[in-house]
C-alpha cells in the first residue's frame, strides 16, 4: 500500500480494524477504539466500550470524561475527571489537562483555565485548541498552523457531514 493510498484510508477503515482487535481482547483495546471514537467525533460509541470495558483504569477514566464532554455531559464528565484526578497523577497527561483547561474555561474559572491549558501547550506546542483558549484568555501564544492532509482539493462537505446528513435524512423519511 502506497503512502498517498494509507492516508485516505478512512475512518470507517480505521473503526473497523480497532473494533476487530477490541472483540479479541477488549481489556488491551479498548482505550485505541474509544479514543479513535472520540478522534472521528463519535463519543457515544467511546462512552460505550468505555463503561463496559474501561475498568477503572485512570488513562481510560480520561477518555471517558472526555467522551463525555463531548456529547454535552458536562457534570458527568466533570465528575469523572475528578474521580481520575483523585487515583492518579495526571500533570504529564495531555488529554487530561487539556480538558481540565476547557471544562474550567467553560466554567469562567480563568486561573485554573489557563494553569491547565499552558501545561497542555508546553507538552505540545502544536496543540492549536490550547493555543486559541491561552490566546482568549490573553495570553500571547502562537497559534499552530493547521494540518493539511494532502493536495487534493475537496469540496464543502466531510466525509461525516455527509454521513450525517444521509442520517438525518433517512430518518426523517423513515419517521414522516
Amino acid at each position: 500500500m502506497s503512502q498517498s493510498e494509507r492516508r485516505k484510508a478512512t475512518s470507517d477503515d480505521i473503526i473497523l480494524e480497532l473494533e476487530d482487535a477490541y472483540t479479541k481482547d477488549p481489556g488491551k483495546n479498548v482505550g485505541p477504539l474509544a479514543e479513535a471514537y472520540i478522534d472521528f467525533g463519535r463519543p457515544k460509541d467511546a462512552i460505550r466500550v468505555l463503561e463496559k470495558d474501561g475498568n477503572g483504569q485512570v488513562d481510560t477514566q480520561v477518555l471517558l470524561a472526555k467522551a463525555l464532554y463531548d456529547s454535552f455531559q458536562n457534570a458527568k464528565a466533570a465528575e469523572t475527571i475528578k474521580a481520575a484526578v483523585a487515583k492518579g497523577n495526571l500533570e504529564k497527561n495531555l488529554r487530561a489537562q487539556l480538558l481540565l483547561g476547557e471544562m474550567a474555561y467553560e466554567e469562567n474559572r480563568e486561573d485554573e483555565a489557563k494553569k491547565h491549558l499552558k501545561v497542555a501547550f508546553d507538552m505540545d506546542s502544536n496543540n492549536r485548541r490550547a493555543a486559541e483558549l491561552l490566546n482568549t484568555l490573553g495570553e500571547n501564544v502562537a497559534i499552530p498552523e493547521e494540518e493539511e492532509s494532502d493536495d487534493e482539493l475537496r469540496g464543502f462537505n466531510t466525509e461525516e457531514e455527509q454521513g450525517e446528513k444521509l442520517g438525518k435524512a433517512l430518518g426523517q423519511i423513515l419517521i414522516g
